[in-house]
Formats: C-alpha cells, structure tokens, sequence
C-alpha cells in the first residue's frame, strides 16, 4: 500500500514542480518538502523491515545516490556480493554506467522486505545469496522516470550488498 502511496506522491509533486513558476526560491522550497515527503513515506515503506534493516538500507543507498551523482559505476560494483560471473559484472559495470553518463539520478526509493518476483527468469536463474531487503529505485534522466531494483542481503559484517543471479542447480 505504502509504494502506492510513494508513486502517487512523487508523481503528484513532480508534476507540481514543473509547473512552479512563480520564483527559484519556491522551487527550492518545493523541492525540500518533496524530499521530506519521501524521506517519511520511504520510512513507512519500511515497517515490516527491522530498524537495522532500515537502517542498513539507508545507508546503502547513500551510496547508490553518491554513485549516481558521480558517475561512478565500479562504486556500484563494490555494494555487491563476491562472487558474480565475470561476464555479469562487466554487463553490469557497463549498463549502470551508460545510465549514469546519460544523466540518470535516483528520484526516490522504497525498501520492502524481500517476496520472490514470480519472474520467468528466476524459474532457472536464482538471487545469491539469498535477499531479505528489495528497494525499488525510481530514476530519472531529465526527461523521465523508470525504475530499477536492489535484491539486497547483508554480509559478514551486516552491511546491505547487491545479490547477484546463479544458476539453479
């Protein structure tokens, strides 16, 4: 119900932004309260997760915003898991850079407890290790919104990183 909420709000207020027309000051405040709004929606979103887990998820995601801000895909890379084929984490490095290098920025995002997608995909391909937190992404290039997604497990040390696909054995 809470993503509902969160698509719903950005949507509303974007459209508020583009509109404001009445001062930069405006747009600024504007801007603030849009952030602050989904700052307390993403907490929302959060309830069935454990205040670490938020937590956590914030903190990971900190990261993916600082990534995204400074074009740095490997930064990515290095909120993943060990262990990926090679192949995948070159594709990856590759895409999330062209997305950077076009403009893309993370809008807003939503963290969840992790339910299996009921993906074709996942019916011979599995996540590894095993999500417990998925965080839907919204960015935006400047000329729209499009969303992406983080399956997230925490490591030895209990910080959130990306998982990665395996084949099912």
């Amino acid at each position: 119900m809470h993503n509902v909420k969160i698509f719903v709000s950005v949507t509303v207020l974007s459209f508020a932004l583009g509109c404001s027309t009445e001062s930069g000051k405006d747009t600024a405040q504007l801007e603030g309260s849009i952030r602050e709004s989904l700052e307390l929606d993403n907490r929302m979103a959060n309830d069935k997760l454990t205040s670490s887990e938020i937590t956590a998820a914030e903190e990971f995601m900190g990261h993916v915003e600082a990534a995204f801000e400074n074009k740095d895909a490997n930064l990515l890379e290095r909120l993943s898991h060990a262990g990926g084929d090679p192949r995948g984490i070159k594709n990856t490095i590759e895409y999330n850079q062209n997305l950077m290098n076009g403009g893309d920025r993370v809008k807003s995002w939503t963290a969840k407890r992790y339910e299996r997608p009921d993906w074709d995909y996942l019916k011979t391909n599995d996540f590894y290790p095993e999500p417990t937190v998925w965080v839907d992404v919204v960015l935006n290039n400047g000329s729209g919104d499009y969303f992406i997604f983080f399956a997230l497990a925490p490591n030895a040390e209990g910080d959130l990183r990306s998982c990665y696909y395996i084949d099912k054995k």
